[in-house]
């Protein structure tokens, strides 16, 4: 299934969600990451912002930055990037906590999986 995303729902988006560049507008950088980054809820609202903000910031904790600035430097969203954006609407599934919580320790044990993989090569090479 195609992600879609409804933006109109947040104040100010046309400002706050594109930007001009010299290949046109855009998405802004961060709106599209938080388009992007699934963390089980369908719209950030008032009442879900620090709970869609914490299992964020689990997700970051595994997988890393979301978004990698010009210069190489690695971009994580803050609390008021998510609150800027409460309004915003994707057709991710929701996830229950324990779903979630489930689905992100699927996430470590498949990256302690790769990890035995690389040690192993680097003990027999």
């Amino acid at each position: 299934m195609p992600l879609r995303y409804d933006l109109s729902k947040i104040e100010g988006f046309e400002a706050l969600c594109y930007v001009d560049t010299p290949l046109g507008r855009v998405l802004n950088p961060v709106t599209e990451a938080l388009i992007i980054n699934d963390v089980g809820y369908r719209e950030i609202t008032a009442m879900n912002s620090a709970d869609f903000f914490h299992r964020h910031c689990l997700l970051a904790a595994v997988l890393g930055a979301p978004v990698i600035n010009g210069d190489g430097s690695d971009w994580y969203f803050t609390q008021g990037d998510v609150n800027a954006h409460i309004g915003l609407v994707t057709n991710h599934t929701q996830l229950t906590d324990s779903k979630f919580k489930a689905a992100v320790w699927q996430l470590v044990e498949e990256k302690a999986r790769k990890l035995r993989i690389q040690h192993r090569v680097k003990v027999e090479a």
